[in-house]
């Protein structure tokens, strides 16, 4: 018994380059319309809310993007698949892509707020510095010197933020495309990976 893969070349290059690019010139193109009406406004309150808007819409367009870049590659791959004369089946929905995506996003919500408070000291002191024309390579080097550890700890949250985002969105995902794959009519796959598992197999590989 012989695994087969039959699959139109320009659909391949549909789903891996032409729908990316699109989605992203889209995305793009969505916030510099935001980001142009923000600037012609001329009113400070507006342009706050418009960039706070614009940010939030940006998250969600981002996470649009990787969703459904990530449910076409899934469908392509499995859907093109056949074990003999039983081909796989998978009914992926982009929707549960998106929001698998998002909730990745907001797990790693909390550790970039840490790392925020971590640096956030030293950055509003390079920037009065410099507004007040304080530009002393010496003075400049001497407070980065003396935040080093904050540096440190900024870069191990946010490193272990990502760890953690990533852990889940991978896991997630695999366990979803599986638990929607059919060999044939009869035979359902399944995967029953769990997040602190391959989180932990992520981490001392790192």
């Amino acid at each position: 018994m012989r695994f087969n893969y039959l699959c139109r070349v320009g659909r391949a290059y549909w789903t891996m380059y032409l729908c990316p690019v699109l989605l992203i010139v889209a995305l793009y193109a969505v916030m510099a319309l935001i980001g142009m009406v923000a600037i012609n406004t001329g009113s400070i309150s507006v342009s706050l809310i418009l960039g706070i808007v614009g940010f939030v819409a940006f998250l969600a367009g981002l996470a649009s993007v990787q969703g459904i870049v990530a449910a076409l590659n899934h469908d392509l791959y499995i859907n093109n698949m056949s074990y003999g004369s039983l081909p796989f089946k998978a009914e992926l929905s982009k929707k549960s892509f998106i929001k698998m995506v998002l909730i990745s996003f907001l797990i790693m919500l909390p550790f970039l707020i840490v790392a925020g408070m971590l640096i956030g000291t030293l950055f509003v002191s390079i920037f009065y510095s410099i507004a007040m024309g304080m530009t002393d390579p010496e003075m400049l080097n001497s407070m980065m010197a003396g935040n080093m550890l904050n540096i440190f700890l900024t870069f191990l949250v946010l490193l272990f933020g990502a760890l953690v985002s990533s852990a889940y969105l991978v896991v997630a995902q695999r366990n979803y495309v599986f638990g929607q794959t059919k060999l044939g009519e009869k035979l359902r796959l399944k995967s029953t990976m769990s997040t602190g598992s391959f989180l932990g197999l992520t981490l001392t590989n790192t």
